[in-house]
């Protein structure tokens, strides 16, 4: 019973982690410029050349939460999703993804510190 109890407890510490990190994300572009050189970590999910690109795929994933995608110099869009304080944050959300997001094999980046980054409401 008290493994049963650490792990309840072990993960009531990980739900608070990731309320924290929810309740602290931007919900503006300045609040994600504010973050770009900060350390911060996001998940990318998807890397196109064509802009539209990014609104169907978030459209047909019903994507919500913290969206933001960044323009390179090389005309091309990436897509990201969330950001979080820790590696490991960003890790356990990366793990929560569904199935289906996870064939697109996203991945685990700083936020990037260059190019043109537009939040996606």
């Amino acid at each position: 019973m008290a493994g049963n109890i650490d792990t309840m407890a072990a993960s009531l510490a990980n739900l608070k982690g990731q309320y924290q990190q929810i309740k602290k994300r931007p919900k503006s572009e300045q609040g994600w410029q504010a973050l770009r050189g900060s350390g911060g970590y996001t998940i990318q999910l998807l890397g196109v050349s064509n802009k539209q690109s990014i609104a169907s795929f978030a459209n047909k994933h019903n994507l919500d939460g913290e969206l933001a995608y960044i323009e390179t110099e090389k005309d091309w869009y990436i897509l990201m999703y969330g950001l979080y304080g820790a590696f490991s944050e960003a890790t356990t959300a990366l793990e929560s993804l569904s199935e289906e997001l996870n064939r697109n094999q996203p991945w685990i980046r700083s936020v990037p510190a260059e190019g043109i980054l537009t939040p996606f409401n």
